[in-house]
């Protein structure tokens, strides 16, 4: 009994040497020098470019295989076809990426009126305040000095905060927080200290809009060093 060897698949290399021979041995075995029998351009650029349908493909497709002008005429024929099939999904890549660059960069002027509004609090721009607290007496208990008329005053909005501080303070990144009267902490953030313009200052940005008007205090402190505490008001 004769044995059979299994199956395989042909891999991508072999199958194009096994296509390549084929269209070699159409090539040189299957001469037509005077046309005899071809079908006219129009149906070999028809079928190259898949848009004969079976019935009409098949006696034309055997023809094909059986005659060398035919078969290289219409291999110049898919060649073309394929190479404008690359060239428009190279196009319509190439538009995808710089309409998705578009929007990724102006995205929000296109959508006008219907921009949603939680996308225009992204926007908003912090305003700038400074509060001098270089002439304070600094208290270090947990409730501040008490307020009079020269307590500083802040308006509830995003603000980028510059809190000059009195002589002594050292550079570095320092806590801080919000308090209430009753010492509980409202909003909290960090900030660096460094020497600006004659004076040590402090930087930090804090978001207090949703701050209820009144009476606080901003407690500062680096690593774990006591509580700065400098009283402030809400309007």
């Amino acid at each position: 009994m004769e044995e059979q060897l299994p199956y395989r698949n042909l891999s991508r290399g072999e199958e194009r040497r096994l296509i390549q021979r084929a269209a070699d041995a159409v090539m040189s075995d299957f001469p037509n020098p005077e046309r005899l029998g071809c079908p006219e351009s129009t149906a070999l650029i028809a079928i190259a470019q898949g848009r004969l349908s079976s019935p009409e493909s098949e006696d034309i497709i055997d023809h094909i295989a059986t005659c060398s002008p035919c078969f290289l005429e219409y291999r110049q024929h898919r060649r073309r076809h394929r190479m404008r099939v690359i060239a428009k999904m190279a196009l319509a890549s190439a538009a995808g990426l710089i309409l998705i660059a578009v929007l990724w960069r102006f995205g929000p002027a296109y959508v006008g009126h219907r921009q949603p509004p939680m996308a225009k609090e992204m926007v908003i721009t912090p305003l700038s305040a400074t509060l001098d607290f270089r002439n304070r007496t600094v208290a270090r208990s947990e409730s501040a000095e008490p307020y009079n008329q020269d307590v500083p005053h802040l308006t509830r909005v995003l603000v980028n905060l510059a809190i000059k501080l009195p002589v002594g303070v050292e550079d570095g990144l320092y806590q801080v927080e919000l308090r209430t009267r009753s010492n509980k902490t409202v909003l909290s953030s960090a900030g660096t200290a460094s020497w600006h313009e004659g004076a040590e200052t402090l930087t930090t940005t804090l978001d207090c809009r949703r701050v209820t008007p009144g009476e606080y205090t901003f407690a500062i402190r680096k690593g774990t060093s006591a509580w700065r505490l400098y009283p402030v008001i809400f309007d």
